[in-house]
């Protein structure tokens, strides 16, 4: 379906209209997983217990301990009070598993999220099966965000000073790394992926992620 439509801020004059078209996720090319924080979750005590995938409600992504679940935040205030997934940081840090694990060969991962100060010194926001993983913070190298794979030694990642606190959009792939759709770095080939923790890695839970994620999606592409 096609829809048009214009919108104005206070104290300004309507834009024109512009053309939106709704889409069924199921035809969208390449799309492999997708969580949204607004969507499928199950939360007891504002602990979030389980997320299912919009897109392959197949795919598990649970914890069962209570002590290492994250917080369910509601109305947050800059993302006009949506919720959010937070993430703790710690060296026993709240986290996700996800079963099955996203493996893919080429990728696309797009993410709203954003970062805080945390003792870890590399703070992965997702684990890959056998080590590494994306993170936000690299402080143990004085790097910024990236992607890192010990089996390959690949290492994709941004200068420490583009490091941002704030909520923005990620986009990582294969070779690169972009914030708010503006290119940041770009590096060797990754030759794959297959991530299987939210929030921290299974070869070292301390290098663990601070902060809150919104929404994400990963393309085969």
């Amino acid at each position: 379906n096609k829809y048009y439509i214009r919108v104005k801020s206070d104290n300004e004059n309507w834009n024109g209209f512009i053309t939106i078209d709704i889409l069924d996720i199921n035809s969208i090319t390449g799309m492999v997983a997708w969580q949204s924080a607004d969507s499928l979750t199950t939360v007891v005590a504002n602990k979030l217990t389980s997320w299912s995938d919009i897109k392959d409600l197949s795919r598990s992504v649970t914890q069962s301990n209570p002590v290492t679940q994250p917080d369910y935040i509601n109305n947050v205030s800059l993302l006009n009070n949506k919720p959010a997934i937070s993430l703790n940081g710690q060296a026993n840090p709240s986290n996700l598993e996800i079963n099955p694990s996203i493996s893919l060969t080429s990728f696309s991962l797009y993410m709203l999220r954003n970062r805080k100060p945390s003792a870890a010194t590399i703070q992965t926001f997702m684990g890959q099966a056998g080590g590494g993983g994306f993170y936000s913070d690299f402080s143990v190298a004085n790097i910024g965000y990236g992607i890192f794979i010990p089996a390959t030694g690949n290492n994709n990642f941004t200068a420490a000073s583009l490091l941002s606190n704030d909520f923005s959009i990620y986009l990582s792939t294969n070779t690169k790394l972009y914030r708010n759709n503006v290119l940041e770095a770009t590096g060797a080939n990754i030759p794959g992926i297959n991530i299987n923790r939210i929030g921290t890695r299974e070869d070292s839970p301390g290098n663990s992620y601070s902060g809150e994620i919104v929404e994400y999606m990963y393309f085969n592409a």
